[in-house]
């Protein structure tokens, strides 16, 4: 028993550390520098969780710290999820001599981790410090005007004050899925010690991409400021109203930021403050129902392309091969749904799907690519043809529905190599030197032995010997059966009601998205009579028979809920959201209620 024990805890120990295994890196491109020069420092985090952020900044005294986005790449194998993020950052000395980065506090999952601390060497061979090292770099830029700074004019009432931050965005209104670009903007006219702390918005019914930060200088009234922007591009995930709430920055300040001499002198005694923004009121419109494809997988945004390769093209018969579908465009590729592979018929065999997606900005717009994965394995020898795949999109642009198809694929299959299976030969003459007959090459069929009478057979012929009467017993048999299965009703036959009035009164009590989703699981369940396990929902709702309008609108609901996953939690605990996807999710089975028998 003891043995057993330790055996089981092992096995328990390693399967918690490979849950919980988190990998983080911090990589600076430089150590050793001169106050001209900057650092470009990465954290990638490798997890199985895409519920990652830089919770908090070390203070970094000696430099200025300013994001330059993020990127990540996330795949999906047999519903284990795969991340890869990276948070990009530029550091801009401000003094010369040894200094340390500290480390960065990670949370996933919400779990805190820390990076290791990075030391780095600030030497004076060319004079400047911050802004100095800013305004080269805006200089030499083409699309950077000029700006010649002038001193400050004494402060008047109509002056903005020293600290303030602005938001804005490019649209107010967009349909679901349609990047809305904000920007957020933190001025100051006066210096800071340390690293101003940015806390971004939080959002309501909606999730967002970070795009990087830059700086640049302005002057207001007279006033000559620098401002930090950061751009995001942010999604509506449910129609309605959205709310983008209040940025904040909090800073200490020391004196006026174009004062040559705040670097070598600096206040003693200095003051926390904060700076908000004003939140944004979003309306996000549903995407129009008139005209939409049955090939429209939930991607909204623009020039969007399609392709299809398979990793070999003159196969065996057995052979397994890849079919690779890459789906690619502007837009929230995380919203995208899986893309079907189309019918092969009974020549191949076609297993489970994998996916994964690479989100990358060009400028400010949002795109990327999405790639599916499917292994086929070809039953028969000839030559076969992929026919081309329809994939259908929302354009932002022209406000309408477009289908792209990709390119057809041509393959050859060979007989299999393996000869271990002899054929069946028509000869002209049989073994028995018949004309015409069928020579046996190989037999390949065993008959049955007849042996002992079995259990079964004598009581089937118990019952026969009975005569007439066996049939009322077995009617007997019957009616027990059919009483013992509706008091332990578990199987779809008598289940389909009570799975209804049970997801109903659920609904009623849900209070998060999260709730809504486990509801509309546990339904379809009950429905099929069996855990959904690794069967796509478009296999579900094949099962069951719905219709194609009622199996669009339940998929439909299923990527919605599979794409809240990645929202922030603000979001998934909404009160608001949680009756939003309530309603839909009561709609959607209703619906299948009236179909499903």
């Amino acid at each position: 028993m003891l043995k057993r024990f330790f055996i089981i805890c092992a096995f328990l120990f390693a399967a918690m550390a490979g849950f919980c295994q988190v990998d983080i890196d911090v990589y600076a491109d430089k150590t050793n520098i001169d106050l001209s020069e900057e650092i470009q420092l990465t954290i990638t985090v490798k997890s199985s969780s895409t519920e990652v952020e830089v919770s908090q900044m070390p203070s970094l005294p000696n430099f200025n710290i300013y994001s330059s986005g993020q990127s990540r790449n996330i795949s999906m194998i047999n519903g284990k999820i795969n991340a890869t993020q990276q948070f990009n950052y530029i550091l801009i000395p401000r003094f010369a001599g040894k200094s340390e980065i500290d480390a960065f506090t990670v949370t996933v999952d919400g779990k805190n981790y820390q990076t290791e601390p990075i030391t780095v060497e600030v030497s004076r061979t060319q004079t400047g410090n911050a802004e100095a090292s800013l305004m080269k770099r805006n200089n030499s830029s083409k699309s950077t005007k000029e700006i010649k700074l002038k001193p400050s004019s004494p402060a008047s009432k109509d002056d903005k004050p020293a600290f303030f931050m602005t938001a804005s965005v490019d649209k107010d209104t967009a349909y679901i899925n349609e990047q809305i670009n904000l920007k957020v903007r933190f001025y100051q006219s006066q210096s800071t010690t340390g690293s101003p702390m940015y806390d971004r918005p939080k959002m309501e019914g909606l999730v967002f991409e970070d795009l990087g930060s830059k700086q640049e200088f302005e002057v207001i009234n007279g006033r000559q400021y620098v401002y930090t922007q950061f751009d995001l591009a942010v999604f509506g995930i449910l129609p309605g109203n959205a709310t983008i709430g209040s940025a904040t920055v909090e800073y200490r300040t020391v004196g006026d930021i174009f004062d040559p001499f705040y670097s070598f002198f600096s206040a003693s005694k200095t003051d926390v403050k904060k700076v908000s923004s004003k939140p944004i009121a979003i309306n996000i419109l549903p995407l129009p129902k008139e005209g939409r494809p049955k090939s429209f997988y939930n991607a909204v945004g623009r020039d969007f392309a399609i392709k299809a390769s398979l990793d070999n093209q003159t196969p065996q018969a057995g052979e397994p091969i890849t079919l690779t579908i890459t789906v690619k465009g502007h837009g929230n590729m995380r919203a995208v749904g899986d893309v079907p592979v189309p019918d092969l018929g009974k020549s191949f065999r076609v297993y489970d799907t994998t996916s994964s997606f690479t989100s990358k900005a060009t400028g400010n717009i949002l795109g990327g690519s999405k790639v599916y994965k499917t292994v086929i394995v070809p039953r028969a020898s000839g030559v076969f043809t992929i026919p081309p795949i329809e994939f259908s999109y929302f354009d932002v642009k022209d406000k309408t529905y477009k289908t792209i198809k990709s390119n057809a694929i041509d393959l050859e299959v060979s007989p299999s190599a393996n000869t271990s299976a002899a054929p069946l030969s028509f000869s002209s003459a049989s073994a028995q030197g018949v004309n015409g007959g069928v020579e046996q090459i190989l037999q390949d069929i065993r008959y049955i032995k007849e042996g002992d009478i079995s259990l079964f057979s004598g009581l089937a012929s118990g019952f026969g010997s009975l005569g007439k009467w066996h049939y009322l017993i077995f009617v007997l048999l019957a009616f027990g059966g059919i009483i013992y299965v509706l008091l332990n009703s578990e199987i779809p036959v008598f289940s389909k009601k009570k799975a209804f009035l049970t997801a109903k009164k659920a609904l009623q009590k849900a209070k998060t998205v999260a709730e809504v989703s486990q509801i509309l699981t546990k339904y379809i369940e009950m429905k099929l009579g069996k855990p959904i396990g690794i069967r796509s929902i478009s296999e579900c709702a094949k099962q069951l028979k719905l219709e194609s309008q009622t199996a669009y609108s339940l998929e439909t609901l299923w990527q919605e809920f599979e794409m809240l996953k990645y929202a922030p939690s603000s979001s998934l605990n909404s009160t608001v959201a949680a009756e939003e996807a309530a309603g839909k999710t009561l709609s959607v089975i209703q619906e299948m209620e009236k179909e499903v028998k």
